[in-house]
């Protein structure tokens, strides 16, 4: 069954993973309730055809690894405003990938949206990302949720590979005016600079696809 959902998040840019992984510190310095942190171990696939028409409409389509169990998803390509807040729609899915070449989705997979851009074309694999991510939610006062990852990141394209480090604070309850108030008080005391590319358009760098 495909879900459909709104995301709305702020990205920032850590120097380091050392730096990267003092964000609880800075978290609670700043008087806000953490959760114990878990861990994520993700391989993400991008997806398009050969003449990228799922790019070119506006899209990313990313199919995800973890844990023996496959997510595919279609995010919205929309920028961040300046201070790193980008708003996104969302669709998703379970499916099933043996890890072979092929990839060939049912017609009506992500509420039938893929299809009419695929059509009879085939879809190949245009880079992968290698995700380790360690995640907590946030809890303040004023009843804002926040769920908060440290990831390790590393883009590998045929023929390159890059390596990041990047922050995502995710909007769960409360306004984005209460979430840009803590990306600003984050930013302030970290100075940490928000992330002018999505990690599907830096991908796409490292593939030489832009």
């Amino acid at each position: 069954m495909t879900a459909s959902s709104h995301e709305i998040e702020a990205k920032l840019v850590a120097p380091s993973v050392d730096e990267l992984l003092t964000l609880p510190e800075h978290i609670k310095a700043l008087g806000y309730q953490i959760s114990d942190v878990r861990r994520h171990v993700t391989l993400d696939h991008y997806l398009d055809t050969p003449d990228l028409d799922i790019f070119r409409d506006g899209w990313a389509l990313r199919l995800r690894d973890s844990a023996g169990k496959q997510l595919l998803t279609m995010k919205a390509l929309a920028p961040p405003s300046a201070d790193g807040i980008a708003s996104r729609t969302e669709l998703e899915q379970d499916v099933e990938w043996d890890g072979g070449v092929e990839l060939d989705f049912d017609d009506g997979v992500l509420g039938g949206k893929l299809t009419p851009l695929v059509g009879e074309k085939t879809l190949w694999q245009l880079f992968h990302i290698r995700q380790d991510r360690m995640q907590f939610d946030i809890v303040t006062e004023e009843g804002l949720q926040l769920e908060a990852s440290m990831d390790q990141v590393r883009w590998e394209g045929q023929d390159a590979i890059d390596l990041g480090f990047e922050v995502e604070l995710e909007l769960k309850a409360g306004s984005e005016e209460d979430l840009r108030a803590v990306l600003k008080r984050l930013i302030d005391r970290t100075d940490w600079q928000p992330a002018i590319a999505s990690k599907f358009e830096r991908g796409l760098g490292v593939a030489g696809l832009v």
